[in-house]
Formats: C-alpha cells, sequence, structure tokens
C-alpha cells in the first residue's frame, strides 16, 4: 500500500489529486468520439421509431374525413423527424468514415456504426472475436437458444448488409461469417494501427464470395 508521507506528500494532498486524476480520466472517456457515435445511434433508433409511430397514426387518421388544418401541423412534425433522420444518418456516415474508415469500407459506415454500440465502443468491438460481432443485434434470439434449444442464431444486424440479405438461404450463414471475419479485422486496423486495408479485405471478400456461390 502506498504512504503518501513516505514520498514527503501529506494524507490530503494525495486524496485530492487522486480525484483529480480520476476526473481527468473520466472526462477523457466521456469526450471519446466512439462514444459520441453511440448517442447518435441510439438518437437515430428513437427518432425511427417516433417518425414509425407517427407515420402510423397520420395513416389510421387520414382515413377518417378530417379536414387538413387538423392533420397539417401533425404531418409538419412526422417531415421534421423525418429530416432530422436524413441528417443524423449523414452526421454518422462522416464521423464512420474519419473514426473507422475500414469497417465503414466492408460493411458500410451505418452498420458499422450499429456493430459499434451494440459492442459498446470501438475498443471493445476490435477486442471480440468474429464470431461475436457476426451475432451482435441478436441477443435475445441466442438467449431464447439457450434456454430453449433449437437453432441458434447465424447473423445479427450485419444482416441488413445486401450480401447477406439477398442471399440465398443456405448461403447466409457463410457469407456472415466471412464478412464477421473481414470486419474483426477492419476494426483492429481501425482501433490499433491505422493503416487503410479496405481494399485488400474487400477483394478477398469477392473471391471469397465467388467460391461460396459457386458451390
Amino acid at each position: 500500500m502506498i504512504n503518501p508521507e513516505d514520498y514527503g506528500f501529506s494524507p490530503e494532498l494525495f486524496h485530492d489529486v487522486s480525484l483529480l486524476l480520476a476526473q481527468e480520466r473520466v472526462d477523457e472517456q466521456l469526450q471519446s468520439e466512439d462514444l459520441q457515435l453511440i448517442q447518435m445511434v441510439n438518437a437515430l433508433d428513437d427518432l425511427i421509431q417516433t417518425a414509425n409511430l407517427l407515420s402510423e397514426r397520420l395513416s389510421c387518421w387520414t382515413l377518417l374525413p378530417t379536414a387538413k388544418k387538423k392533420v397539417k401541423p401533425f404531418e409538419k412534425t412526422l417531415c421534421a423527424v423525418n429530416d432530422e433522420i436524413s441528417r443524423l444518418q449523414e452526421q454518422i456516415e462522416q464521423d464512420m468514415n474519419t473514426l473507422a474508415p475500414n469497417t465503414s469500407a466492408i460493411i458500410g459506415p451505418l452498420i458499422g456504426a450499429r456493430l459499434i454500440a451494440l459492442a459498446g465502443g470501438m475498443q471493445k468491438m476490435a477486442l471480440m472475436p468474429a464470431s461475436t460481432i457476426q451475432i451482435l443485434g441478436a441477443e435475445k434470439a441466442l438467449f431464447r437458444f439457450k434456454k430453449e434449444g433449437g437453432k441458434p442464431p447465424k447473423h445479427g444486424v450485419i444482416f441488413q448488409h445486401l450480401s447477406i440479405n439477398c442471399a440465398p438461404k443456405a448461403e447466409r450463414g457463410k457469407i456472415a461469417r466471412l464478412l464477421a471475419t473481414k470486419i474483426s479485422i477492419a476494426i483492429r486496423a481501425d482501433v490499433f494501427t491505422k493503416r487503410n486495408i479496405a481494399d485488400e479485405l474487400q477483394e478477398d471478400i469477392k473471391i471469397r464470395l465467388q467460391e461460396i456461390r459457386k458451390k
């Protein structure tokens, strides 16, 4: 145990300095750009849910013989929410292309940002095995599998990528594993080495996809 008096410091001074250093570390973490990214993704989800609710309500409302002046303010609100969704998506794409260019190139900036949000940050995601990245977003299905049995989930939010959701059902698991492996390499490069390896990863994905489709 450190005794501050052995180094000529009073216990009070040591306590104050320790608190100051801890606060600086907390402030530094809170300013982390990927944590800001997570907040944007969460805000985007909130806005999309709000837009869906407003759109559903508006559809039901307009089925009734309603004066336009009663519906117009509601339509403006929905339009404003949709505009903010578009703006936020553009901002996420810009930030992702700066923070995680390799990951963005492999899976797309919006899906990549969602993966980072689900992982809890870029560094946490970089330390995950590819098999975990593959099923990020499928936690409910995984819990159900562990509790009730059946088939485990083959993919989470990466299913949104066209190469998976447009593929024949029999190929989706293989393509999900392929993309998860490349995403794992990409995010580690974004976090640790800062090297641009997107082109070589994309070329390897192209070759592997051709092999999967031939089988």
